[in-house]
Order: C-alpha cells, then sequence, then structure tokens
C-alpha cells in the first residue's frame, strides 16, 4: 500500500512539473537593462547598489549607484561630502507587473539616469540622461535640491 502511494505522487509529479517549465520563456528582463551607453561615460548598473526607492504615486522606482569611491565613502560615511572622484547615478524606471510572482513590480525601461561626480574641489557637477536612446538632455533647470536629494540617500542596509 505504501509502495502504491508512493508510485501515485511520483506519476503524478512526472504528469504536472513539466507543465510549469516553459522552456522558450525568457526570463531576462531586456527592457530594464542599459544595452547601449550612448552619451553616458559607463554602465551604471555594473556598478555598485547603494540604495533603492520607490514611488508608487507615478509607479516608478529608482536605484542610486555608486563607483569603487562612492561606495567605500558610503559604507564608512554617514554624510553627503563624497570625495573627489566619486560619481553617482540614479537609475529611475517605470514599474511593470511581474509575471512570475503575484502582485510584485519589476522595473519596465529606463526613464533617466542622472548623474553626479565629484570634481576635484569636492563640488557635485550634474548631468542628466533621457529618452529612449539616454541622450545627455538640458540640464540647466535642474534645482540644487534635487543634487542634495541624491547625494543625501543612505546607504541600504544588508545582513
Amino acid at each position: 500500500m505504501k509502495n502504491l502511494f508512493t508510485i501515485c505522487i511520483c506519476l503524478l509529479m512526472l504528469t504536472y512539473l513539466p507543465g510549469c517549465i516553459q522552456p522558450n520563456e525568457s526570463h531576462i528582463n531586456e527592457g530594464a537593462s542599459i544595452l547601449k551607453l550612448k552619451d553616458l561615460p559607463e554602465n551604471p548598473l555594473l556598478l555598485h547598489p547603494l540604495t533603492s526607492s520607490i514611488n508608487p504615486n507615478d509607479s516608478t522606482m529608482a536605484t542610486l549607484y555608486g563607483n569603487d569611491l562612492a561606495m567605500g565613502h558610503a559604507q564608512v560615511y554617514k554624510g553627503s561630502d563624497f570625495p573627489a572622484g566619486a560619481v553617482l547615478y540614479q537609475v529611475t524606471w517605470k514599474q511593470k507587473k511581474d509575471s512570475l510572482w503575484f502582485g510584485a513590480n519589476i522595473p519596465a525601461k529606463v526613464l533617466s539616469v542622472e548623474q553626479i561626480s565629484f570634481d576635484d574641489h569636492k563640488n557635485a557637477v550634474y548631468k542628466l540622461y533621457k529618452g529612449d536612446k539616454l541622450r545627455e538632455s538640458n540640464r540647466e533647470n535642474v534645482a540644487p535640491e534635487r543634487v542634495d536629494l541624491i547625494i543625501s540617500q543612505k546607504m541600504a542596509v544588508s545582513p
């Protein structure tokens, strides 16, 4: 009786499990990737993620990335006085529903990339990249509060 039960369970698993696997479906979110740099000096998605945020009001999500200098500073100091040579990137995506996880949202396409680099005098230099091709945009109207908001974000705590 015990063996019959085990055989039935095995047959059920062999019957139903292959139906859960869809071999032709790609689970890589290429739409959220930066595949061509265009005006960007480097791919921010390959740098260190420092923190992330969501804005449910406009269905966007953002991640703050930093180079090695920015990462080292964020790990040790809590302030926003980054050293010369540090570079931060705030990447913002539109959200979409996750087809694999009920109720979850994932990044859709990149809306903008904001770059803040620190020159030899530790001044923040802001650049904005927008559009489908992430071209450098006119940054004359950027409010200083936006730069302050980005550089004041605290590094996420992880175990």
